[in-house]
């Protein structure tokens, strides 16, 4: 017959408590995070207190990553309270923008298009 086992060592998830005491010991440095984040006052404190909402009540972490996991809450806070522009509003005038060149087309710049294409607009 199999036999029951029960395990002995502690529990392998993060608790509520866990959460509470990581924030409590490394309210300083997680603040810092927030701040240099932010570069607000208010918004680094949003943060935190956001931050401590979203690992206690958030997803089960193995009690290991609870370090990690408070950094994480801080910088996906951080990046909703700053309220970046969603990529898609970003065009191509934002980024790489080259005067008088045209991405549709490279006729007038052959060098975009690399050393076969020089030799094919000489034939």
């Amino acid at each position: 017959m199999s036999e029951t086992k029960h395990s002995t060592s502690p529990a392998p998830y993060a608790s509520r408590d866990d959460f509470r005491r990581v924030f409590h010991e490394e309210t300083d440095s997680l603040y810092r995070l927030a701040f240099l984040l932010t570069a607000d006052s208010e918004k680094a404190e949003q943060c935190l207190v956001s931050g401590l909402e979203d690992s206690v009540n958030g997803s089960a972490v193995f009690k290991e990553w609870t370090h990690s996991w408070a950094r994480r809450t801080i910088f996906q806070n951080a990046v909703r309270t700053i309220n970046p522009r969603p990529m898609e509003e970003y065009n191509l005038s934002h980024f790489g923008r080259i005067p008088g060149f045209d991405p549709n087309t490279s006729q007038n710049h052959p060098e975009i298009d690399g050393p076969g294409a020089a030799k094919q607009q000489n034939r």
